[in-house]
């Protein structure tokens, strides 16, 4: 008879999966569902959540243990959006901090990118550039200030507009600060990112700042996405949570990186 194991907190629970699906090689939801004590719907919610930070692997039914780095992996925004979230509000109220009253910035898209937005309401005659739906229709802003949505094509799913539109758009301004956000961040490869045409972009938005602000919980760490955008040189300030470990900090230490830990 399977022992019941206590899954009063979302993460102790999430350890358990972990630590239970790498013992076994693979395990069913509803087998976790058991062991655990919860719904289907709570572990079929934590399988994602874990598959969206690389940590196993999201299969039919159920998951395995991880025998590869995907780095073409992207999650859906749903499941982005559940993760690590008081990390990502304290890092987008950290970063909304560094915009002036008068400043022009630009924002990349996801959900640390929305958390900056979401702190911006009391800044007076900025001007914000974004080309994430999301944060568009989030956004709250006083009379003063300006949002610019770029043109483009819909990417289904993400909310995020893509193709030439945005690219040439992005590359015909230059903005006092802008604000990237990563799939992946590496210390030797820097920042990388699951899709070709939104890398292509990043890239663009770096060459448009003035300053660039890397905002990035410490999940991303240490992982490796398909395509390079940028090193960690190409950034002024590194913005990430109180979680970083100890040896990405000494990474970032040795090589002269600026970072701030919130």
């Amino acid at each position: 008879m399977k022992t019941v194991v206590s899954n009063d907190l979302p993460a102790t629970r999430k350890a358990n999966i972990i630590r239970y699906v790498n013992s076994m090689g693979s395990a069913t939801i509803r087998e976790l569902a058991e062991l655990l004590n919860v719904s289907d719907a709570t572990i079929r919610r934590d399988l994602d959540t874990l598959s969206c930070d690389n940590v196993i692997e999201r299969i039919h039914g159920g998951a395995q243990a991880l025998r590869v780095s995907r780095t073409s992996y992207e999650c859906a925004y749903g499941d982005k959006s559940n993760y690590m979230v008081e990390e990502k509000k304290r890092i987008g109220f950290r970063a909304a901090s560094y915009v002036e009253d008068g400043d022009t910035i630009l924002l990349d898209s996801g959900t640390t990118s929305l958390q900056i937005a979401l702190n911006l309401s009391e800044k007076k005659n900025i001007t914000v550039i974004t080309y994430d739906l999301h944060i568009a229709n989030s956004i709250v802003m006083d009379p003063s200030s300006t949002l610019v949505v770029t043109g483009g094509i819909r990417r289904s799913g993400f909310g995020v507009l893509t193709g030439s539109m945005v690219q040439d758009f992005i590359r015909g301004i230059r903005v006092d600060k802008t604000f990237l956000s990563a799939d992946a961040v590496d210390t030797d490869f820097g920042v990388s990112n699951a899709t070709l045409h939104e890398a292509d972009l990043k890239k663009a938005l770096i060459r448009s700042g003035q300053k660039v602000y890397l905002v990035a919980d410490h999940s991303k760490f240490g992982n490796l996405a398909l395509v390079h955008v940028c090193s960690l040189s190409d950034v002024d300030l590194i913005l990430t949570d109180s979680g970083l470990p100890v040896k990405f900090q000494s990474q970032l230490d040795s090589r002269n990186r600026r970072y701030v830990l919130v």
